[in-house]
């Protein structure tokens, strides 16, 4: 008789355990990756583009490590995002000349929109990475473990160069010496959870390696260009 009532006593926890076990497992830092503060560096013409309060505008087309269509790319560091616009996103990409701006942006991945990440530059990143730059953009987007990602966040890619052709590694920050990461939206779902919180005008400077932004500085709002 004892020994019944302490199998019935049992057979709750059992079943508790037993459910709990068929339940999917998700990981924790997928789902908080996946919401947060980011940067982008934009041309001073783009800010049209990018106004606080709205979601950004879908960019030109352009092959990027996550895209062979286009692709809005984020960093999570702003001082790496100041660093990319002094560099590339002044005037005829000129590093100091001009004004560049850099746009604060919450990003929260929104229901049903398929988000992926790479934890390091695996086998499987440099592959795709080598697919959006090598294949033609006509032929389609290529797809990443046999499907269609709205949002992928991962290593920022830097072309190696050898005599057997090269490959792609992970690019290092001038600035801090930290490996790039980047959160990019490369499908229209994925804009809608974007929104765009601030947006700031840097005179440029002859910036060319860290540690600081030497001589970048915000640009009085009268002085916009």
């Amino acid at each position: 008789m004892k020994f019944l009532k302490a199998i019935l006593l049992v057979l709750p926890a059992l079943s508790c355990l037993i459910t709990a076990s068929a339940l999917p497992v998700y990981p924790n830092k997928l789902a908080a990756r996946s919401t947060g503060t980011y940067y982008h560096a934009i041309e001073v013409i783009e800010m049209s583009t990018n106004q606080i309060g709205h979601h950004p505008g879908k960019p030109k087309n352009k092959p990027g490590d996550f895209s062979n269509q286009w692709g809005y790319y984020m960093f999570p560091t702003k001082v790496d995002a100041i660093f990319w616009g002094n560099q590339f996103k002044t005037p005829k990409h000129e590093s100091g000349k001009g004004q560049f701006a850099v746009v604060e942006l919450e990003w929260s991945l929104p229901t049903g929109v398929a988000f992926y990440e790479f934890s390091s530059p695996n086998d499987q990143w440099e592959a795709f990475v080598t697919a959006n730059y090598d294949t033609d953009a006509t032929l389609g987007q290529p797809r990443l473990a046999g499907k269609d990602y709205s949002a992928i966040q991962g290593p920022m890619s830097f072309k190696v160069d050898t005599s057997d052709g090269g490959g792609y590694t992970q690019e290092i920050s001038q600035v801090t010496g930290k490996p790039l990461t980047q959160l990019a939206i490369v499908a229209l779902d994925g804009l809608e959870g974007v929104t765009v919180k601030n947006v700031e005008i840097y005179n440029a400077a002859d910036w060319q390696d860290g540690p600081k932004p030497k001589g970048v500085a915000l640009a009085p709002k009268s002085a916009a260009t």
